[in-house]
C-alpha cells in the first residue's frame, strides 16, 4: 500500500497481493512468419476459470499456440506431459526458438491453465476444450491477417451446443469482417447476423475519443471490460503500396486507381476530409473486480508521422495519465515492429523504439501534469522534493519538447547496442519529424492532395493538436513537484516484433536495448519487457 499524505486526507493506492489479471501470449509476433503473430488471452483471475471467461485479444495465433503451450507445461488436474517431483521449471519455446523459462512451482505466480479444470488426457483435446468453453469473446484491433487468422481457421471447430461468441471491436472492423471476411466466400458466415450460423455474434463498441463526459466500459467476458479508442496505423495513396494500408484498398470496375473502402472513426464533431488513414484500435481492459487495467494496442504509428488530423496518440496518453497517476494501469501493450535503424519513410504504420519513447515522454508529461492539479488540489505545505540523483534527469523531461528537432536526432544517433557511432539521423528522410515540420509537410502537401483525392476517400476536419511539451509544467504548481521518473511501477510490454531473418542481429534483444537506453536517457522510469510467445504475465 503506497500513500501519498495531505492536509486533508491520505491519497491511497492499494497494491494487491494477489494478481488480478492473467495475460498469456499466444503470439508476440509481427510476421513475415506465419507462427507466433499477434494473439492473447486475458482473464480476470478472480473468475477462476468459469465458462466464457477468457478474452482473446486478436487472434493470429490462437488454437494452436494453445495446444504447444499445453504440451510443453503441466496442469495440476492433468498432466500433459510427464514431470519430476523435483521440477519446478519447464521449458516453452518462442518463435524464435529461445527457451522461455515458466515458472510452475506456485511459489510466485500461477503457470499456464493453473487451477482451470481440464478434463482430457492430450494437450490437443484439452486446447479444444479451451477454446470452445472458456474463451467467451474476441477483441479485434484491426482486420489484418496477422491479427484474425487464427481466429478465423478456429471458427471450424465450434460446435453447435457451444455458446455464442462475440466478436468486439470498433465498427469498421466489424464492417470489414462482415464485407471480406465471414461473407460465405472468403468463409462461411458463423456470425448472426445476414442469415448466418449463428455461432458469432458482433459486439460494435463505442469510439471512446468521441464521447462527452464519462468514457463507458463494455463487459465483454465476465469479469473484464472493455474501452476502444482508434489509433492511426498508416494511410492509403493511389498508386502506392504501403504495406499498413493494402487490406483497406479495392481496385474499381474500370480497373483505375484503387479507392479506400476501410473509413477512419470520427473524432470529436468529426467530418470526412481527403485524407485516407487506416484504423487500428487501442484496448483498455479493465478488471471488474478489483479496476486494474491494461492496454493493448494493434498495429499503430507515432503521431509524430501520422497524417491523421487530429493526431490520435495524444487522446489517448491524455486518459491514460490519470490511470498511471492512481496506479490503476498496470501495463501497455504496444509494438515495436523494427529496431532503430528504421526510417520514418518506411515504417508503414508501425514504431521503432525512438517512436515509443516519443510517445512515452507525451504520456509522461501528463502525468506530471496530474502531480501538479493533485499538489495544487490539497495545497501540500511540505511538498515532495526532487530526487537529486534524478534531478538532472527530470529536468530534461520537463523541458525537452518530444517533438523537437534535436531531441528527436539524439534518440536516433544509436546502433543496435546504443552506441553513437553508426548514426542513423532522421534528417536524412525526407520531412524530419518534428512538430513544426509536420506541419510543414501538411500544408506544403496540401495543394498536391486535394488534386490527386477522389470524393470516394474519407475526409474530416483538422482539429489542433494540444500542446504536448512539458515545458511548462513544473513551475506553476506554486512549488516543485516529484518529477522523478514519472512512470514509475508501469511495465511497457513489447509486441509485433518482425523478424528480420539476420544471422548477425538479434532484432528483438536490439530493441530491448534501444529501450532501456533511450528510456533512462529520457528519464521515464518505466519497464520495458519483450512479450514471449507462450509467456503468461501477471497484474
Amino acid at each position: 500500500m503506497h500513500q501519498h499524505h495531505t492536509n486533508d486526507k491520505p491519497i491511497t493506492a492499494l497494491t494487491l497481493k494477489h494478481p488480478s489479471l492473467d495475460n498469456t501470449c499466444a503470439g508476440a509476433g509481427g510476421g513475415p512468419s506465419e507462427e507466433g503473430v499477434t494473439g492473447f488471452l486475458v482473464r480476470s483471475t478472480a473468475t477462476d476459470w468459469s465458462p466464457g471467461s477468457i478474452l482473446a485479444v486478436d487472434a493470429g495465433s490462437h488454437l494452436a499456440s494453445i495446444i504447444r503451450i499445453l504440451e510443453n507445461t503441466s496442469s495440476p488436474q492433468h498432466p500433459t506431459t510427464p514431470t519430476t517431483p523435483n521440477s519446478t521449471k519447464r521449458r516453452v519455446s518462442s518463435i524464435q526458438h529461445r527457451d522461455l523459462t515458466v515458472n510452475t512451482n506456485g511459489t510466485s505466480h500461477p503457470s499456464h491453465f493453473e487451477g482451470c479444470n481440464l478434463p482430457f488426457k492430450t494437450p490437443r483435446a484439452n486446447a479444444a476444450h479451451i477454446f470452445r468453453e472458456l474463451v467467451g469473446g474476441y477483441c479485434i484491433t484491426h482486420p489484418h491477417l496477422d491479427h484474425i487468422s487464427g481466429l478465423v481457421i478456429n471458427t471450424a471447430g465450434i460446435l453447435p451446443h457451444n455458446a455464442k461468441k462475440t466478436i468486439a471491436a470498433l465498427p469498421p472492423t466489424i464492417e470489414a469482417l462482415k464485407l471480406h471476411i465471414f461473407n460465405d466466400i472468403i468463409w462461411p458466415n458463423l456470425s448472426d447476423e445476414n442469415d448466418g450460423v449463428g455461432f458469432l455474434t458482433y459486439q460494435r463498441l463505442v469510439d471512446a475519443s468521441v464521447v462527452d463526459g464519462k468514457i463507458e466500459y463494455r463487459k465483454i467476458v465476465d469479469g473484464l471490460s472493455v474501452q476502444a479508442w482508434p489509433v492511426s496505423h498508416g494511410h492509403c495513396m493511389h498508386k502506392h503500396t504501403h504495406r499498413g494500408s493494402d487490406a483497406a484498398m479495392i481496385a474499381t470496375e474500370d480497373g483505375g486507381p484503387q479507392k479506400c473502402v476501410f473509413k477512419p472513426a470520427g473524432f470529436r464533431s468529426a467530418t470526412w476530409q481527403k485524407k485516407c488513414v487506416y484504423d487500428s484500435s487501442c484496448f483498455f481492459i479493465r478488471d471488474d473486480y478489483t479496476s486494474k487495467e491494461i492496454m493493448i494496442f494493434g498495429d499503430v504509428e507515432p503521431d509524430s508521422v501520422s497524417i491523421s488530423e487530429p493526431r490520435r496518440n495524444v487522446y489517448i496518453w491524455n486518459y491514460a495519465a490519470e490511470k498511471v497517476h492512481s496506479g490503476v494501469l498496470e501495463a501497455i501493450f504496444i509494438e515495436s515492429s523494427y529496431d532503430i535503424h528504421q526510417k520514418d519513410e518506411f515504417l508503414y504504420g508501425h514504431m521503432t523504439p525512438r517512436h515509443i519513447v516519443e510517445e512515452l515522454q507525451v504520456l509522461a508529461s501528463k502525468v506530471l501534469l496530474q502531480r501538479e492539479r493533485e499538489a495544487r488540489r490539497y495545497s501540500m505545505p511540505k511538498r515532495r522534493k526532487t530526487n537529486a540523483a534524478h534531478a538532472g534527469r527530470s529536468q530534461s523531461l520537463l523541458q525537452v519538447d518530444p517533438f523537437d528537432s534535436e531531441y528527436l536526432q539524439s534518440l536516433s544517433q544509436y546502433n543496435s547496442d546504443c552506441e553513437s557511432d553508426v548514426p542513423r539521423s532522421p534528417t536524412d528522410v525526407e520531412g524530419l519529424t518534428t512538430a513544426s515540420n509536420s506541419q510543414r509537410r501538411s500544408s506544403g502537401g496540401k495543394r498536391r492532395r486535394e488534386a490527386d483525392d477522389d470524393d470516394d476517400q474519407p475526409v474530416y476536419t483538422s482539429v489542433p493538436t494540444q500542446n504536448i511539451s512539458p515545458v511548462s509544467m513544473a513551475g506553476t504548481a506554486g512549488g516543485q513537484i516529484d518529477t522523478s521518473c514519472p512512470l514509475k511501477g508501469l511495465k511497457v510490454v513489447i509486441i509485433h516484433i518482425k523478424d528480420d531473418f539476420d544471422d548477425d542481429k538479434d532484432v528483438r534483444q536490439s530493441i530491448l536495448t534501444n529501450l532501456k537506453k533511450l528510456g533512462e536517457k529520457a528519464g521515464l522510469g518505466c519497464e520495458f519487457e519483450l512479450a514471449e510467445n507462450g509467456g503468461s504475465m501477471f497484474f
